[in-house]
């Protein structure tokens, strides 16, 4: 079971006001904007919780043009090679926190503190991550394939550090991604991939898909739906 539904549970049964508090602010993880968010501003009721947002930075944050800057300066990178363990990093194409996962693992793997920690960690991409769990993500549907279970996923990784376990995390490759479209797993050396190419793409009024070429200028107002995932 997941921790969000465990302290929704807790909260059913305890009843108490800042139980409540707790899981108006788990719900309320779905407001946007983020300045809209309910309990960035209020105080937890009664006495057995504070709000940790109340009286923060956090709505200034939310608008501010400086925020990546802002974001980027509260972590301190140095503490990568502090890391003296193997890390399991997972990732999702759809979380907002995919690029920051993907950085931390190449930063662990160039900067970490002892060889374990830069050889022994792994990587997963799924597909949802935060932004929801299971198969589809919006109407996209990517198939039984992408079904797993994170926790029993965990619980194998603490078994390869600490009991020595032959499980899948013993003799695969670091690198375990998703590929959308394909809807099938891979099984990768390194991240970022060496054979990946970045590639410039642009949309233009009228017409149905993403192209390669640029037009020199282009005025009015153009809508891109997209009817499918791309593939990986």
């Amino acid at each position: 079971m997941h921790s969000k539904q465990k302290l929704l549970q807790s909260s059913a049964k305890r009843g108490c006001a800042a139980c409540e508090f707790w899981r108006g602010a788990l719900n309320g993880i779905w407001k946007l904007p983020l300045t809209e968010y309910p309990y960035s501003r209020n105080t937890a009721p009664g006495r057995c919780a504070p709000d940790p947002f109340a009286g923060s930075i956090f709505p200034r944050l939310a608008g501010s043009s400086h925020l990546r800057r802002v974001l980027e300066a509260l972590v301190h990178r140095g503490a990568l090679s502090e890391i003296n363990v193997p890390a399991l990093t997972i990732a999702a194409w759809y979380d907002i926190f995919l690029g920051g996962s993907l950085r931390n693992y190449i930063g662990i793997r160039l900067h970490g503190g002892s060889e374990a920690a830069r050889q022994g960690q792994r990587l997963l991409v799924t597909i949802g991550g935060h932004a929801g769990p299971g198969r589809k993500i919006g109407e996209v549907d990517f198939t039984a394939a992408a079904e797993f279970d994170e926790d029993e996923l965990i619980l194998s990784w603490y078994d390869h550090l600490f009991r020595n376990a032959a499980n899948e995390f013993g003799n695969t490759k670091p690198v375990r991604i998703f590929v959308m479209g394909a809807n099938q797993w891979r099984d990768e050396d390194d991240w970022p991939l060496p054979r990946a190419r970045q590639t410039r793409f642009s949309a233009f009024g009228g017409e149905s898909e993403l192209a390669r070429r640029r037009r020199q200028s282009f005025r009015g107002r153009t809508t891109l739906r997209t009817q499918r995932s791309l593939r990986v």
